[in-house]
């Protein structure tokens, strides 16, 4: 099990090994998203959190707040699982992550805090944050 903030992730400051593919997304006790990758997690992690997907969209409005939330990566062991998508399966259904709809029988409402919309100067301080 590695432990990171979505900020060492973005400035690729992680490395993980090959084994690790399966990662939950958390602010606090708020289980924010599971997933799995069955190539490089950190390269698919940064794609979600630049992308346009759900979880994309969550961290970049709520940024900066955003750059210290928690990212765990799990080996398909650290699970007690027999596969990589079993694995998946068994933290969503455990987890009941927010943001998970498949195969998640009973996400967890969003709180309420997370759809904040951000003032101008704070996207402008994450943009410069980031490089973009």
């Amino acid at each position: 099990m590695i432990e990171a903030t979505v900020g060492h992730i973005l400035s690729k400051g992680v490395k993980a090994d090959p084994a690790h593919c399966i990662y939950v997304v958390s602010d606090g006790d708020v289980q924010l998203y599971v997933g799995m990758s069955e190539r490089n997690i950190i390269t698919r992690l940064q794609e979600h959190f630049e992308g346009y997907d759900s979880l994309g969209r969550l961290v970049r409005r709520n940024m900066p707040e955003a750059w210290d939330w928690w990212v765990t990566l799990f080996t398909v062991e650290d699970c007690r699982a027999n596969s990589v998508r079993q694995a998946e399966n068994k933290l969503i259904a455990e987890l009941q992550p927010c943001l998970n709809i498949r195969d998640n029988s009973y996400p967890t409402p969003l709180p309420e805090r997370y759809y904040t919309v951000k003032k101008d100067k704070t996207s402008k301080m994450v943009s410069d944050r980031l490089g973009l």
